[in-house]
């Protein structure tokens, strides 16, 4: 073989992608918004139901689910089986229900088989009732594109498509969740196979497992003890700071990162660690592509956008409508400032809270004292809330 040809075959794999993306004709396009923390949130109709119901759009999803109240309400037939499905907080016995559609701005998607899980917890959260979660059985079928700069997503025929210019490639194994090495790095600089997952409201979870015995953390981090949400209920989670992210050619710095246990081994240690979720990944308009492995990746105008850094140790849910205090960590902002279970915030900062969203983003300013006004037994009290930097 010449020295020309051979250069020819080394650089066919650079050129497996074409580009004119005006050329794509969409099958649906639709718009979604993206919670606090960076979940996806698109809103689809179940069969002829004509109510508009609240989905999560999850690649760390295995197929696609509906909440068991949601089921309950519109009298969907399930049927039990003895399959678990396991998320990071747990896992749980499956029912089903078969030979279902979902209608996405007028599209329609036949012959899917939802499985049914509870989705209280994510409801109460969020301050949103979750009605279901769309993964594998969706972007399996189609290429989708995700534009947070216009929060519209695109979905496309596997067949042809012809990606847009100047964008960067990725290639995870799909299994069925799409899993990418990734750099990472602080005391020690390890590279680790970690899900993308668009359904996670978090920068970045490492299996604490994993962060222990490559000894990857410095020592001297602190660590701070929150709760996180997930498939099977609440779970215990530390929250810190990681030095390097990269992925791809694309470096992040200070990473908020949370460390959990992981008894189920969602994470596939020794061969996975963890994840990367949404408030990375919405920095970057995607193009996700199953039917051939790969991700393109585009910074966006949300590229630089602050880390969320602030630390308050409140659990914050909406319950009957009202925002209020769950759980308070040990030692925390929250427990300094007297926070007490059930205890229900009216304003702060002298800005009345109407939502957990709400409450969520004012809590997000680091390094300040927050004046809260709280109703506890039909009293009402002042709270004095400093928030806490995680960098520190």
């Amino acid at each position: 073989m010449s020295k020309k040809i051979l250069f020819l075959f080394l650089l066919l794999p650079f050129f497996q992608h074409t580009y004119a993306a005006d050329k794509n004709t969409p099958l649906a396009k639709f718009g979604f918004i993206v919670l606090n923390g960076g979940t996806i949130i698109i809103k689809a109709q179940l069969d002829t139901i004509s109510d508009t119901l609240n989905f999560i759009l999850d690649t760390g999803c295995g197929g696609i689910s509906l909440d068991s109240a949601t089921a309950e309400d519109y009298k969907i037939p399930t049927t039990k089986t003895d399959v678990n499905v396991i998320g990071i907080a747990g896992k749980r016995l499956l029912s089903f229900a078969y030979n279902h559609s979902l209608t996405l701005n007028g599209y329609k998607m036949d012959s899917l088989q939802f499985h049914i899980n509870d989705y209280e917890i994510l409801t109460a959260a969020n301050g949103l009732k979750i009605d279901g979660v769309i993964g594998y059985s969706f972007f399996k079928r189609y290429i989708v594109s995700i534009n947070y700069d216009e929060s519209v997503i695109t979905v496309y025929d596997t067949a042809n498509f012809q990606y847009p210019k100047n964008g960067y490639y990725l290639y995870p194994l799909i299994h069925p969740l799409p899993h990418q090495d990734v750099i990472l790095s602080d005391a020690k600089t390890i590279t680790s196979n970690l899900i993308f997952d668009t359904g996670a409201g978090l920068f970045a979870l490492l299996n604490n497992k994993c962060a222990k015995e490559s000894g990857l953390l410095f020592k001297k981090r602190k660590r701070y003890n929150i709760l996180a949400e997930g498939i099977g209920g609440k779970k215990q989670a530390e929250l810190t700071v990681i030095n390097k992210v990269k992925i791809g050619k694309f470096s992040f710095r200070n990473v908020p990162l949370y460390l959990m246990d992981d008894e189920n081994n969602v994470t596939g240690y020794p061969s996975g660690c963890g994840l990367i979720g949404n408030e990375i990944l919405r920095r970057f308009n995607v193009i996700i592509n199953y039917a051939q492995s790969t991700i393109y990746l585009k910074p966006n105008s949300h590229y630089f956008d602050l880390f969320d850094y602030s630390y308050t140790g409140l659990s914050v849910y909406s319950i009957d409508n009202k925002v209020t205090i769950t759980e308070i960590m040990p030692n925390s902002p929250g427990e300094k400032a007297g926070f007490m279970p059930e205890d229900i915030i009216v304003a702060i900062d002298n800005v009345l809270i109407n939502n957990v969203q709400q409450c969520k983003t004012l809590f997000q300013n680091t390094d300040k004292t927050l004046m809260v006004w709280v109703l506890r037994d039909d009293t009402t009290k002042f709270l004095r809330l400093e928030i806490q930097n995680i960098q520190y």
